[in-house]
């Protein structure tokens, strides 16, 4: 019996010591599952279409670039484990680490990263990113035709040599974005036009790898990733929050059940569970309808902007188009492009009542979105209408998805929107914006020349492009609107990149 009872323990001790031992095969903090809270997911899983946050922090996870950004911004190697650069500067060469696999297991090469960048400058697609890629020989035909060659040499599965047109020291930071992520042509082809709207029609390399996809994104570690053994969370799910409240949402961090969230407003709590980085990378802006007989009339948008724009512009320090999140130190020091006038606001108002043949202005409705900083904001622009013009504006309040839709369409007036893009630079924020609010055929075409001819000096293509909004009249930066990045105080080691809102969770821990 008690030879037995010996045996027993002696079992039972190496039972806990394999216990202990196994437990110690995992890092702490390794293993957990996290939750990140947007105010919108993408739609596609195409890291070379998505622009928006949600779908940047989604595509920085599933995806993984030549390079990568750290928790300095600082470069690092990523699926490139170096890369060489000419004395001219106008080669850039990339080895890739060996094995690299996509997410079914077939082999990674150079040819999968030179079809992602020649999708990135594909007309047809928009991608916001295809003006940092400029440089490289052949871009700008490409990018008008969709035909033609390239500078990117992928003949050595193993090395991406890209060949410039021009230095560009600035190539290395677009290739750590998610948006210059390889893409397999077989597979995309394959798909039939429906590349990345499902998980079958997706193809991903990243740390971690899509299974869900709904009102929630779910994704799990990807076991395949060459650094897969440092990458700490089991699995990530990306929630859609558009519809909760800002606090809501913020007692979902205190209680756990969001780990991290992009809100663009929180609550007047404060609670040493939650904590809270703001950054002002979003500009609210008016937009004009060129589809309304009021609305199109320049002296009708000078009335308004001159004459409409002086408080907002003294409390916000707005002036220009780039927010100070992207600005830094561009603009910085040349002033406000354009200032409140409210002399030559009436000026303007009496050249729209001429030219309307009227004595007082008919009904004009400004489209505002439905949430409280939209409401704040329009009381102040329709106090500073009526208190300096002595017009009256009226107000319709309408959902986000709805004021989306409107403007898309032209289908209104004026109206208030927040414009909140993640880019890597000036030139990419207004390609971004651009597409958000559809320009003239003469506008796009001066902004083509403008590009061209400070290609490579963002100061000076900032200055220039932020004057050529001001005088198309067709939409006008009112205040910068704050972004605000929430954790949980349990979490830590995500790398939150304020200038673009990405959220990377590859290290993240609890």
């Amino acid at each position: 019996m008690l030879h037995r009872m010996k045996r027993a323990f002696a079992l039972f001790g190496c039972l806990l010591l394999f216990g202990i031992l196994l437990s110690g095969c995992t890092p702490a903090g390794f293993g957990k599952d996290f939750s990140i809270g947007q105010n919108e997911l993408p739609a596609s899983l195409d890291p070379q279409l998505e622009s928006g946050r949600g779908g940047a922090s989604l595509c920085t996870a599933i995806y993984a670039s030549l390079l990568r950004a750290d928790a300095e911004g600082n470069l690092q190697p990523d699926c490139a484990e170096r890369y060489e650069v000419s004395a001219d500067k106008k080669t850039y060469t990339f080895y890739l680490r060996q094995g690299l696999v996509w997410s079914d297991g077939q082999a990674l090469t150079s040819a999968d990263f030179a079809y992602g960048l020649q999708r990135c400058l594909t007309p047809d697609l928009g991608s916001a990113i295809a003006v940092e890629l400029m440089s490289i020989k052949g871009a700008s035909a490409f990018a008008l035709t969709g035909s033609g060659s390239l500078g990117l040499d992928s003949s050595d599965p193993s090395v991406l040599v890209i060949h410039l047109s021009r230095a560009d020291e600035g190539l290395p930071a677009v290739l750590a974005t998610p948006y210059t992520a390889p893409c397999n042509e077989e597979f995309f082809l394959s798909t039939g036009g429906r590349y990345g709207l499902s998980l079958d029609t997706s193809l991903t390399n990243g740390r971690f790898t899509p299974v869900s996809m709904g009102n929630s994104i779910v994704v799990e570690k990807n076991s395949l990733f060459y650094d897969a053994e440092n990458v700490a969370p089991a699995s990530v799910t990306f929630v859609n929050t558009a519809a909760r409240s800002a606090e809501t949402i913020f007692e979902n961090l205190k209680d756990g059940d969001l780990d991290y969230a992009l809100s663009d407003s929180v609550p007047d709590e404060i609670s040493d569970k939650v904590i809270t980085t703001s950054l002002k990378g979003a500009v609210w802006i008016v937009s004009f309808s060129d589809n309304d007989t009021v609305s199109m009339l320049p002296s009708f948008r000078r009335m308004l902007t001159l004459g409409g724009l002086s408080l907002a512009q003294a409390e916000n320090n707005a002036g220009y188009f780039l927010p100070p999140q992207y600005r830094q130190l561009i603009l910085e020091g040349a002033g406000t492009v354009q200032t409140s006038d409210n002399a030559a606001a009436r000026l303007a108002l009496q050249e729209t009542l001429t030219a309307l043949d009227k004595k007082a202005l008919p009904k004009v409705t400004l489209l505002v979105p439905d949430r409280e900083d939209a409401r704040a904001l329009s009381d102040a622009l329709i106090e500073n209408w009526q208190q300096e013009l002595g017009v009256y504006i009226s107000r319709e309040f309408v959902s986000e998805e709805e004021l989306s839709i409107q403007l898309s369409d032209g289908e209104y007036q004026i109206a208030l929107s927040l414009f909140s893009p993640s880019v890597t630079s000036p030139a990419s924020f207004y390609a971004s914006l651009f597409a958000s609010y559809p320009l003239s055929a003469d506008t796009l075409k001066s902004y083509q020349t403008l590009l061209s001819k400070n290609s490579g000096n963002q100061a000076a293509l900032s200055r220039a492009v932020e004057t050529l909004l001001f005088t198309n009249n067709r939409i006008y930066p009112l205040a910068y609107g704050q972004t605000y990045f929430l954790k949980n105080a349990a979490a830590s080691d995500e790398i939150f990149h304020a200038d673009t809102g990405v959220i990377d969770i590859a290290a993240a821990k609890k």
